[in-house]
């Protein structure tokens, strides 16, 4: 049976992935889902992941999709959550949906609400979402590659649902022309 029906995946209330545990192919983690719309593929990829020895790759041709459906997550609605992830692109601009599905068989209940747009080929700075209020309670967090003008291939990896934090994290600013002070005696 489908693995988003198992018994032993009830909703979490956090999680971490790296793909690692699982071979390469069109599958995705246990309690996960997919959605292919069109010639749209998904994969379990060893091709230059972030960390470790794979990632995800989903691929979307003009008017196709692919939906990767994250677990059942507590808390979806209450606004409290983010995600974070690593994502590149195989060439050109990409553009990934994060948003939710209330129905994980139909396309057309996907409500987006975020947008990222990579143009790194390879993995750069974390990706930092934080999941709106408001999304029914038994929406289920997807990430969409969708296209309407050309084909679009990303990689993504090391993504993590988990609590957002209750002040904001800093930013890495680089210190350069450091000149040592010398003092006297």
């Amino acid at each position: 049976f489908p693995s988003h029906d198992r018994p032993e995946c009830g909703p979490v209330n956090t999680f971490f992935e790296d793909f690692e545990s699982y071979s390469t192919g069109s599958i995705v983690p246990e309690c996960w889902s997919r959605l292919i719309v069109g010639s749209a593929t998904q994969t379990i990829s060893s091709t230059t992941p972030a960390s470790g020895i794979r990632n995800m790759y989903p691929f979307s041709a003009a008017g196709t999709a692919s939906y990767v459906i994250l677990p059942e997550m507590q808390n979806v609605s209450a606004g409290t959550h983010r995600l974070t992830f690593k994502a590149r692109v195989t060439s050109g601009v990409g553009h990934l949906d994060i948003g939710y599905l209330t129905d994980i068989t139909d396309a057309s209940t996907f409500t987006s609400f975020a947008v990222i747009n990579p143009s790194n080929t390879v993995y750069g700075p974390v990706t930092i979402i934080n999941i709106p209020g408001g999304p029914p309670g038994n929406a289920r967090i997807a990430i969409a590659n969708r296209s309407n003008a050309a084909s679009i291939a990303h990689y993504w990896d090391d993504l993590s649902y988990q609590l957002m934090p209750s002040c904001p994290e800093p930013s890495f600013t680089p210190v350069t022309n450091i000149t040592p002070i010398v003092t006297g005696k």
